[in-house]
């Protein structure tokens, strides 16, 4: 199944990872993809977004997302996560300071976030 993929959204092109209503198997698996998705492309080149509503996750899980976090670093413009509850965002934002990550913001819905990742796209490619 596909988990990790690069979408269109207003012709801006967004790395999606869609980790929703996963098990911690599968939330493997998307982020293994997510990572493949991320390393061939240029510096500072990708916007993502990871969908993490109702996603399960255990120890591997979170030891991988914080590996793969450094790793795509380079890759990454700009990133959002949505869907999160309390203790997801707790998670998180543990994973963002563990990977110097100050490139994540969070959010409630997709939609936000492909909003935001389309203003990050802007302000990078704006004419000084």
């Amino acid at each position: 199944m596909i988990y990790s993929r690069f979408i269109v959204y207003e012709g801006v092109e967004i790395l999606y990872t869609d980790l929703s209503n996963t098990t911690p198997e599968k939330g493997l698996e998307a982020l293994r993809q997510c990572r493949e998705n991320c390393k061939n492309r240029p510096p500072r080149s990708v916007l993502s977004l990871i969908n993490v509503t109702n996603a399960r996750y255990n120890s591997d899980l979170i030891a991988y997302a914080k590996e793969m976090s450094r790793d795509n670093k380079l890759h990454i413009l700009a990133s959002s996560v949505c869907g999160f509850n309390d203790l997801t965002k707790l998670m998180l934002n543990s994973i963002f300071l563990f990977a110097g990550r100050r490139d994540i913001k969070l959010f409630n819905t997709p939609e936000e976030s492909l909003k935001w990742l389309l203003q990050q796209h802007q302000a990078a490619h704006s004419v000084a």
